[in-house]
C-alpha cells in the first residue's frame, strides 16, 4: 500500500488546482446576474405587478369585449336546445296539460 499512497501522492500534487478564485463562485455569481436581468425576474419585482396585474385585466377585458362580436346572435346551440324556453318538452309545459 506504502507504493500506492506514493504514487497517489504524486499524482496529487500533479493535478493540483489551487485557483486564486474559486472558479465555481465565478460561475455561481454569473447564473446569478443572468437570472436578474431575466424577464421573469423582471416580472417578479414588487414595482412591476401592479403592471402585469393591470395589463391582465386589459386584456380579459379585451377577450370579453370581442366574443360577443365573434359569434353570431342566430347561431342555434343545439345542445342547449332542451333548455330553451320554447322547448316542446319543457316541464313547466306539461303542467298545464291533463290526460284524457
Amino acid at each position: 500500500m506504502p507504493k500506492l499512497d506514493a504514487l497517489l501522492r504524486k499524482y496529487r500534487e500533479r493535478t493540483a488546482c489551487d485557483p486564486v478564485e474559486p472558479v465555481e463562485l465565478k460561475v455561481l455569481a454569473r447564473l446569478r446576474d443572468r437570472e436578474a436581468a431575466s424577464v421573469g425576474a423582471i416580472a417578479a419585482r414588487p414595482a412591476f405587478r401592479p403592471v402585469a396585474m393591470a395589463g391582465g385585466f386589459f386584456m380579459g377585458l379585451v377577450a370579453v369585449g370581442f366574443a360577443p362580436l365573434a359569434t353570431t346572435a342566430t347561431a342555434s346551440v343545439p345542445e342547449l336546445a332542451v333548455f330553451a324556453p320554447d322547448a316542446p318538452n319543457l316541464p313547466s309545459t306539461w303542467l298545464g296539460q291533463t290526460k284524457k
